[in-house]
């Protein structure tokens, strides 16, 4: 969250309207030459144009906007997901694919709410829109090692028939897009412990989801709740284990 002025300051139409008011004091000043006097209340109206701007700003809803505004993350495209799922569907154990399911639901629950708050300007949790995302991504990231990992105890699968990139661990467009929080990619085999540990990772991360969602919902639009504020938080604490443990 950015503090008022900076969000201001950082705004692109703010420098254009901050430099109309600068043209207009100085045309006026100068074309119009007038007694100290006016030249005075001149100077008090830019002053209070100056002023008056942020207050316009919040008026408007521009305000919480800017100083809520969430950092762009990488995105991956709903053809991209598909295309994961169905590879994770042919998976024997179908934990994987249920979890790349419940995932999406649970994004989609949190970003739906958070649209409903800000249609009406209230961007009291708007700062978790860019938590929840890159909890998903964490939870697909997970998902692709998983899939590398069956893949390489099926030497004989027909890798024809999967589209480029999407499960081999070759950098596909799918892996290329995503803001991973791991330092390296993860080995192409990880073994049946690693793969326990990430579906139970995956576990964790829908249940935070759940209750966030569970919990925003039930808040009152325009007032900032208790259960709702605790339940967002526990996102970003989530993230902020999973950072931890990607660099430990």
């Amino acid at each position: 969250m950015r503090g008022t002025w900076g969000a201001v300051v950082t705004y692109p139409p703010s420098w254009i309207a901050m430099a109309a008011v600068v043209v207009a004091v100085a045309a006026t000043l100068l074309l119009l030459e007038p007694s100290p006097f006016f030249t005075a209340v001149t100077i008090v109206v830019g002053i209070l144009a100056v002023v008056a701007w942020p207050i316009t700003l919040t008026a408007t809803g521009t305000l919480d906007a800017l100083r809520y505004r969430a950092p762009t993350l990488a995105n991956v495209s709903e053809t991209e997901i598909r295309m994961l799922g169905d590879q994770l569907e042919r998976l024997d154990d179908r934990r994987a694919f249920e979890q790349l399911k419940a995932i999406r639901r649970s994004r989609d629950t949190i970003i739906t709410l958070l649209d409903r708050r800000r249609k009406v300007g209230e961007m009291i949790y708007e700062r978790y829109r860019s938590t929840t995302q890159q909890i998903f991504l964490v939870v697909v990231n997970n998902l692709q090692t998983v899939l590398r990992d069956a893949d390489g105890e099926r030497p004989t699968r027909d890798d024809s028939a999967e589209p480029d990139g999407i499960g081999r661990g070759t950098g596909g467009t799918l892996e290329a897009e995503m803001v991973p929080l791991t330092a390296e990619d993860p080995p192409a085999s990880t073994g049946a412990g690693q793969v326990s540990t990430l579906l139970a990772e995956n576990d964790s991360a829908i249940a935070v989801m759940d209750r966030a969602s569970t919990a925003l919902g039930n808040a009152a639009i325009g007032l900032s709740s208790t259960e709702a504020t605790a339940g967002m938080q526990a996102l970003q604490d989530w993230v902020d284990r999973a950072v931890r443990g990607a660099h430990a």
